[in-house]
């Protein structure tokens, strides 16, 4: 008998029991340093709420369910930080994810670290201090929603909500050993997120599996997502210019066993071209620095420069540098040629395939302080970075290890077709060893 029913044979709430589990967890781990806030009285009342409507006869396919949510993202009248010592903003109201979660029955419980304002992919540029990896204090847990991916890692919550840019959920999901989704871009909407990229950030979701990630995204849209698991017919596309990335041995090794699950699972695996994804991290990062100076130039104009950290203050420099005078044409533009050219190839790509397969990093988590190097850095971002700029959703599924930590492949779907790339990863989650 679970939990839950043993706290409903003996008259208490589950929904009630679930959060005071969950705050436990939070306390008991809290040296990973996951969470910035905990809100333990928003919990309860999310809960007694849920409660309510059940008993009222809603239905509520979240319900008993716990979250954390990236300190970037709005739940009313709990501080928001943005893990920065130069911000800081109480919403009077919830995100719209949030709200949407919380009217399907699930709890928030805390506001989880981050790198600060979303920029960096280890949680180490954080106002708040790192975050450590919970299958391996010394190593990070991936970021910048490495927080969020965390909490859903040390089985602090159900799942987590976080925000992704160029990999920021699939990337910590990878690291952390948990699933992570990058919706289409929009298909979820943007309201309560404090993001800096307005063309490329997204939320996203962390679950334990694919099953459990579906039904959550399917409530953020308000239908039933359904994943299956049978792939006959199906056909997986892998590209040339993803495999001559080095790639550690056990990620490689790891790689070319999903592609094997797959086919023998009935999927047929073609050859496709993605030339100019060789070019995508210059120009995602080309892209997303010119829009981070833009927004903290339009709507951050009156913080503190001298409290943000260094990370921060580089991609606002190299932000400005972009977008100005000759720099512009020679730069900015070309960057932005470069993304509808990769537009285009994952459209002509797709057509011939329902999903591509890539490794989500072409390591796995690096020792804490190992990766200070911004190129070093910037690298983890290889694979994902091309999706972002296409705007395409993708999901990081663990599968196989590399010295001892897991290892994220990442599927990769058409526009609005969740469905497919999450029952691909369910195929990959049912066949790991």
């Amino acid at each position: 008998m679970s939990e839950k029913n043993n706290a409903e044979k003996n008259g208490d709430d589950p929904a009630v029991y679930n959060v005071h589990a969950s705050l436990e967890r939070i306390e008991r781990y809290e040296e990973l340093n996951n969470f910035i806030t905990v809100c333990g009285g928003r919990a309860e009342q999310d809960a007694f709420n849920a409660s309510a409507a059940k008993r009222s006869g809603y239905d509520l396919p979240l319900y008993g369910m716990t979250f954390s949510v990236k300190d970037n993202i709005a739940v009313a009248g709990v501080e928001t930080t943005c893990a920065s010592k130069a911000f800081s903003c109480v919403p009077e109201r919830d995100a719209e994810i949030v709200e949407k979660l919380v009217n399907a029955g699930a709890a928030v419980v805390g506001k989880t670290n981050m790198d600060e304002f979303a920029m960096g992919s280890t949680n180490e540029y954080s106002a708040f201090g790192p975050v450590l990896n919970a299958l391996d204090k010394l190593r990070v847990p991936g970021g910048s929603s490495g927080g969020a991916a965390n909490s859903v890692a040390a089985r602090q919550v159900d799942f987590a909500i976080g925000s992704d840019t160029g990999g920021s959920v699939r990337q910590p999901a990878a690291y952390c050993g948990v699933v992570g989704l990058k919706p289409t871009f929009l298909s979820s909407g943007r309201n309560g997120l404090i993001g800096l990229a307005p063309s490329l950030d997204t939320y996203g979701i962390f679950a334990q599996d694919c099953d459990t990630l579906a039904r959550i995204f399917g409530a953020v849209r308000g239908e039933e997502t359904k994943v299956e698991t049978d792939g006959s017919g199906l056909k997986i596309g892998i590209a040339d210019e993803f495999l001559s990335q080095r790639l550690e041995s056990g990620v490689e090794r790891s790689y070319l066993r999903a592609l094997d699950v797959l086919k023998k699972s009935g999927a047929e695996i073609v050859r496709i071209k993605l030339p100019s994804v060789r070019a995508a991290l210059a120009a995602y990062h080309v892209i997303s620095s010119a829009e981070v100076a833009r927004t903290f130039s339009e709507t951050f104009s009156d913080l503190n420069i001298n409290a943000l950290g260094a990370e921060v203050k580089r991609r606002i420099v190299m932000g400005n540098i972009v977008v100005t005078g000759d720099n512009y044409d020679d730069i900015y533009i070309k960057a932005c040629k470069v993304r509808a050219k990769i537009c285009s190839e994952f459209d002509a790509a797709l057509k011939e395939c329902a999903v591509i397969l890539s490794p989500t990093c072409p390591t796995v988590a690096s020792e804490l302080g190992s990766m200070r190097d911004p190129d070093k850095n910037h690298n983890n971002d290889i694979f994902t970075s091309p999706i972002s700029l296409a705007g395409l959703p993708a999901v990081s599924v663990p599968f196989g290890r590399c010295d001892g930590m897991p290892v994220g492949i990442q599927i990769i779907g058409d526009k609005f077709d969740e469905r497919t790339v999450l029952s691909v990863g369910k195929t990959l989650e049912s066949n790991d060893i």
